[in-house]
Formats: structure tokens, sequence, C-alpha cells
């Protein structure tokens, strides 16, 4: 990865079923990765405790609970200098990457210009959007949408969506990635799914811990503040094909 990058990485995990692991060996040496335990009285394992944002902020485990995605983000966010960052990426818990992944993703994205993008999924990830599975012929498609499961932004892009990450009204951020089209399309912004680095979602079936939470009411409440596309309005808008095999 080019020595000029900073890359901000935020991340909840439970302590007790997740692939935290992969997510430190990932990120935990070419990023500033931020780690929180979102299951109060669980140990936490060794590798993940210098990553802490309890430690590396100097607050109190409460200062996160009860721990939501979001929410979470928003609380580091608002202690440390996001400036400083020229990427941030938001990934979930349960998720596997393939070899380099930062480097590569961040080549990809900067060579295109790309403001908000995700990896594709492989085929046999749980997934909501099947426009977020990998194609095999791209190396990277140009969309209308980007979904809240790892995020990256650029740093002008999280300066302007920011106000748009309101966890006081949708914590686990249900809604958001139906926003982001009108405020990305707004700002001259292009958002993409990077094909050649894809990651897996096989850990967890996708709202396995989501509990008690009114999801569609959070994003009903949202969209009543925030336009949005509609879920079959998803779309690739172009690509950057693969070369052909000789």
């Amino acid at each position: 990865m080019k020595a000029e990058r900073r890359v901000l990485v935020i991340c909840s995990f439970f302590q007790s079923d997740s692939l935290v692991a992969d997510t430190i060996a990932t990120f935990g040496a070419v990023t500033d990765l931020y780690l929180v335990a979102i299951e109060p009285g669980v140990p936490v394992p060794e590798i993940a405790a210098p990553f802490l944002a309890t430690r590396k902020l100097g607050v109190a485990a409460e200062v996160f609970q009860p721990c939501k995605k979001w929410r979470t983000i928003e609380r580091i966010l608002d202690r440390i200098a996001v400036e400083q960052y020229d990427y941030a990426i938001f990934p979930d818990d349960d998720l596997e990457y393939c070899a380099d992944f930062v480097p590569r993703f961040l080549d990809v994205i900067e060579a295109h210009d790309v403001a908000l993008a995700q990896p594709a999924l492989t085929p046999d990830s749980y997934h909501t959007y099947d426009l977020c599975l990998r194609r095999d012929d791209a190396i990277v498609r140009f969309t209308n949408f980007v979904e809240i499961m790892i995020p990256c932004f650029r740093r002008d892009c999280l300066r302007r969506l920011r106000g748009t990450l309101a966890a006081a009204i949708s914590p686990m951020g249900y809604g958001f990635d139906l926003h982001w089209p009108y405020a990305c399309s707004d700002a001259g912004f292009t958002m993409a799914i990077v094909d050649d680095t894809p990651i897996s979602h096989r850990f967890r079936p996708t709202g396995t811990h989501y509990g008690g939470d009114d999801l569609h009411g959070q994003g009903y409440e949202y969209g009543r503040r925030f336009p949005r596309i509609l879920s079959h309005e998803v779309c690739e808008v172009g690509r950057v094909p693969k070369p052909a095999r000789r």
C-alpha cells in the first residue's frame, strides 16, 4: 500500500461469535484499527486487546453501550481527528478477506476516482443484493449503491456524508445505503463495487444478531428525513472489464 495513505477502520465485534481474528489479520498492521467489544462481561480475545477503542481513546466501555454499529462509529468519529485519514472503512465482524486486501482494494478505487466503495462478495456469501456478488469478468463496477456491510469512504466523501450517518435515528444503519446514492449524486461522487478483491460473508447469516431492533421502523423514520432510492433500483451504471486472456 502506498506509504502516504492513512486508513481508519472501525469494527464492532462479538467476542463469542465473530471473525475478529481475520479482521485483525487484514487491517491490524496496515490501518489505524479501532475495535469495540459488543458483549458486556464476555472476555476479549488477547489478540484484540491492543486495538480496543476503549484503550486507544482512554474511555470506559460504557461509552459504547448498548453497542450498535453506527452509533459506535459516530462516537469514535466524534473523538478523533477524522481529517487525518485518506480513507475510512467500516466493516462488519464476520467477513473473510482475500490476500493483501487493503492495498489492492485501495489501488483500484484510487485509480478510478471512486469516493464510496465496497468489495464484491463471493458467490457463496449470504447477501441481500445480487448486485453485490462478484462478477468474474470485471475489475470494478460503477454503481448507484454501496451497502452498509463494509463501506469505504474517501476523506471528502466521509466529510460530505457524515451528516447522513444518523445513528440516533437508525443505530444499525438501516436505510443509510439507500440514501447514499442521492448524496453521492448531489456531490458528484462516484460509487463502485470492486470485483478484483472479493470478500466472503459466510460465517453468519445476515441479521443473526439484530435482536429486538425495529430495523424497518428505523429505516422508515430515516427515510422520512433523507430521500432514498427503492431497493429494486440498485444497479450497475458501468464497469472496467478484466483484460481478455490470450
